[in-house]
């Protein structure tokens, strides 16, 4: 029996989409969902060797479809809670709140944000030791070495407080923290400023983040 792989939380993403028909082909993965072709060409060719997904060929002998076979199916099932605790960089919290807005139920979702939130804090925690060797290195800066090594953790330590600033506006987001009015779903959010939708559900309800159908309707909407 051939042994599934270790699956990466792009990976899970991908079953995920997949499993929801929200994207056929590559162009769909990138232009609809973002994702850089030069990153899933080779997950996805994982996944296909280890018969997770088939890819279908078009006319012209090029990959078209892509679908999720029933063992991927099972792969899935068996492993998606994973990526709430494998993810680590901002990248990977990001799939894993999207993976939980695709399959998870409120409890799940509510891990998702913990997540955002313990990403958020783990680069705090980094940035503030750069910061450290910043100020060490600050000292020996008249020289090309002090110089580079200065440059190096004033650049990093900028990164990661931002990256972190991000990951939690982006879980407060999701919580609704600190917003009036919002409505009742399984994870709160805040009002959009946006103008209104022209669709014909509730303006509301497309706010959740975490309710699927509305991505769809406004994923069609555009």
């Amino acid at each position: 029996m051939q042994k599934s792989p270790q699956i990466t939380t792009l990976e899970l993403l991908l079953l995920a989409i997949l499993k929801h028909g929200a994207a056929t082909n590559y162009f769909a993965l990138q232009h609809r969902w973002g994702l850089s072709i030069g990153t899933t060409y080779p997950a996805l060719a994982k996944l296909r060797k280890a018969n997770l997904v088939e890819v279908k060929s078009n006319t012209e002998g090029k990959a078209g479809s892509i679908s999720l076979t029933r063992r991927g199916q099972q792969a899935l099932d068996a492993g998606w809670r994973t990526c709430f605790t494998a993810a680590r960089g901002p990248e990977g919290t990001i799939r894993a709140v999207t993976v939980a807005a695709l399959l998870g139920n409120a409890e799940e979702k509510r891990q998702a944000v913990s997540a955002t939130r313990e990403a958020a804090a783990r680069r705090r925690s980094t940035a503030a030791k750069r910061r450290i060797d910043a100020e060490d290195f600050s000292r020996d800066r008249n020289t090309p070495l002090g110089l580079h090594r200065w440059m190096t953790a004033r650049l990093d330590t900028a990164t990661w407080e931002a990256q972190a600033a991000v990951l939690q506006e982006i879980a407060g987001a999701l919580e609704g923290a600190g917003q009036a009015g919002v409505h009742s779903s399984d994870i709160p959010t805040p009002k959009s400023e946006a103008a209104p939708s022209t669709s014909v559900r509730d303006p509301e309800l497309a706010l959740d983040p975490f309710d699927y159908e509305c991505l769809r309707d406004g994923e069609r909407s555009l």
